[in-house]
This record gives C-alpha cells, sequence and structure tokens, in this order.
C-alpha cells in the first residue's frame, strides 16, 4: 500500500520507530531512519536494506532546527520526495518527577525533544509534502498526556502539548 512512498521516521532507532519502519518497509515504502543515535539509526536501516527495502540512516538531533532541516533535505536529495512523516522521538528523565522537585533544565530539554522535534519536523516536512502532492504525518503522543501521574509530570503535561499541535495540523493543511 505504500509501494512508492518515502517515509521519514523520527526515534527510528528502536522502539515504536522500528517497529514502524518494518511496517512500512513491508507496505513497501522507503525508508529514512532519524535519531540521534548514529549506530542505531544505520543498524535498523541496514536491516530493512537487507530486507530488500531502501533505507537510508540520518543522523540528527531532533531538538535542532537546523538538524531536522538538513536530514529532511537529505531525504529530499536521496529520494526525490517526501510523503510520510512519523513523528516519533521522545525523552524522558529519571528527575521528571512532580511539578515542584523538577527543575526548569528537565523541563526545557524535555520541550526541546518532545515539543519541537514535532514543530521542527512539520515545519520542514510539509512544505516538502506539498510540492509533491501531499502526504500524511503520524505523531507520537502519549496516555501519559490524558492523565494525571504522581511521577512524569513535564512529559505528561508536554505530551499533551503535542497532541494539541496534532489537533491543529488537522485542520491547519
Amino acid at each position: 500500500r505504500l509501494r512508492g512512498k518515502v517515509a521519514y521516521i523520527t526515534g527510528g532507532a528502536g522502539g515504536i520507530g522500528s517497529a514502524t519502519a518494518a511496517a512500512m518497509a513491508r507496505e513497501g515504502a522507503r525508508i529514512a531512519v532519524v535519531d540521534i543515535d548514529a549506530d542505531g539509526a544505520e543498524s535498523v536501516a541496514s536491516t530493512l536494506r537487507r530486507g530488500g527495502t531502501e533505507a537510508i540512516a540520518l543522523a540528527a538531533d531532533v531538538s535542532d532546527e537546523a538538524a531536522v532541516r538538513d536530514s529532511v533535505e537529505r531525504l529530499v536529495a536521496e529520494f526525490g520526495r517526501l510523503d510520510i512523516m512519523h513523528l516519533n522521538a521522545a525523552t524522558g528523565f529519571p528527575e521528571d518527577t512532580d511539578i515542584v522537585d523538577t527543575d526548569a533544565v528537565i523541563w526545557e530539554k524535555l520541550f526541546r525533544v518532545n515539543v519541537m522535534s514535532v514543530v521542527y519536523g512539520v515545519k520542514y516536512g510539509v512544505p516538502r509534502m506539498i510540492e509533491g502532492g501531499g502526504g500524511n504525518i503520524v505523531i507520537t503522543s502519549s496516555a501519559g498526556s490524558l492523565a494525571g501521574d504522581h511521577n512524569r509530570a513535564a512529559y505528561g503535561s508536554l505530551k499533551a502539548t503535542v497532541t494539541a499541535l496534532a489537533r491543529y495540523l488537522s485542520v491547519s493543511h
């Protein structure tokens, strides 16, 4: 069902991202595995290539706007188009406990990876998708965004922000 399509998957070196890459590859997509873990991204891309999928690894810190822009441009240079983005990268910290005890530095680090990576992905991906006639964006959130927890106040709150961004995106482009 995805033959001829090109997918960009952040957090692609493991977990949900690598599973998504494998699933999209089975459906015929060409894959860019994007992750700060360059070796992990290459390992996933190599596995996909051994299975007959065109796949590349793009090492990128998705909390950095220039890195996201550059990785999207490298994907388009390699495959000529962008059809699907799975904006999946996320992180957490054991220091993320409750609002009172979690340092602002932890909030800021989580915000950069868990929220701004989505903003940057959309900012640089949507214009490339429009050039190709459209596309699809999947954004990974978390059940932690729906209910309070005694721990992970920053993570849950920021995943709620990601859910709101997805709602906005669904009606804006």
